[in-house]
């Protein structure tokens, strides 16, 4: 799965502002991350993950 995918599908009431204030990751990185234009490194997908209240899960 894409990440796009999953923060479409996990994003909620949550603005991509408030998502980017939250995780201290720049507005423009997080629109590029729900367009799919780019991928986020473990890091910052924690991040995101954390601030969704959604455990990140590596592996098959």
């Amino acid at each position: 799965m894409q990440f796009s995918n999953f923060l479409q599908r996990n994003i909620g009431e949550v603005s991509l502002y408030s998502l980017a204030k939250q995780t201290g990751i720049s507005l423009g990185q997080i629109i590029n991350y729900s367009k799919g234009k780019s991928e986020p490194s473990l890091r910052n997908a924690d991040k995101i993950c954390r601030a969704l209240g959604v455990k990140l899960v590596l592996g098959k």
